[in-house]
């Protein structure tokens, strides 16, 4: 066999390119998205009409113009929108049900708790509510969103998605109770919508493009595992030594 036999075609080492590796697979990720986007788009249109794409929209446009504002990559940029509009689409029906089985159970503990100790129920079921948003349904909310942010990351793969759950899961938690504060506490009050300009607008679609940008210009910061770095002491004299080479 001639030696130009066993030589390989331009083809065969592009794609044995590390760097061509890279690219198919992010070509692929995009394209996954893609698909999914157009199946999670004909999910929320079948079942919640335009209120559902206006939120998913709403908030995929928040964390896309914080990722450009943070100088991210076009293909970071795009994935990220993506993954953030396929989440949302994927976990508006199973959350919103969720709130509808449970607010109602907690305003009337609430209301109880409330009667015993001499106030009025409303005042009573408002706290319980509203305290339960911020709380347990919250916590339901960001452990749907990062289990489906991880399967969408990973092709659906489940693989590492309790690891990806836990992870940074407190200070999450507790960011989303602050930057989703308004729309916690109105939905939870049942105010679901907003007048503007004659348009009902849903409260999570005005709260969505703010509360996303927030988390993605300036994510959560993961108490417990950040490294404190600390100044070199000065030197006799009052001089900074400088780091060893």
């Amino acid at each position: 066999m001639s030696p130009a036999a066993n030589e390989e075609s331009p083809l065969e080492k592009e794609v044995k390119n590390k760097k061509s590796e890279g690219f198919i697979r992010k070509a692929a990720k995009l394209v996954f998205l893609g698909a999914a986007a157009a199946a999670t788009t004909a999910l929320v249109a079948g079942t919640m009409g335009t209120t559902g794409l206006v939120i998913s929209g709403a908030f995929a446009g928040g964390g896309l113009i914080g990722s450009t504002v943070s100088g991210k990559s076009l293909y970071e940029i795009t994935k990220k929108a993506l993954k953030d509009y396929n989440v949302i689409n994927t976990i508006l029906n199973p959350i919103i049900a969720l709130g509808d089985w449970t607010y109602p159970i907690v305003a009337g503990w609430g209301a109880k708790a409330a009667t015993a100790i001499g106030l009025k129920p409303l005042i009573g079921s408002i706290v319980a509510k509203s305290t339960y948003a911020f709380t347990a349904y919250n916590a339901a909310f960001v452990g749907g969103y990062k289990a489906l942010d991880h399967l969408y990351e990973n092709f659906l793969n489940p693989k590492g998605i309790v690891p990806a759950i836990r992870e940074n899961f407190t200070e999450e938690w507790a960011r989303t109770a602050k930057v989703f504060a308004p729309g916690f506490l109105l939905t939870a009050n049942n105010i679901i919508t907003l007048p503007i300009a004659g348009y009902a607008a849903p409260v999570f679609a005005l709260n969505a493009p703010v509360g996303n940008y927030i988390n993605t210009v300036y994510p959560p910061i993961p108490g417990a595992k950040q490294e404190k770095k600390k100044a070199p002491a000065p030197a006799p004299g009052g001089m900074v030594p400088l780091p060893a080479h």
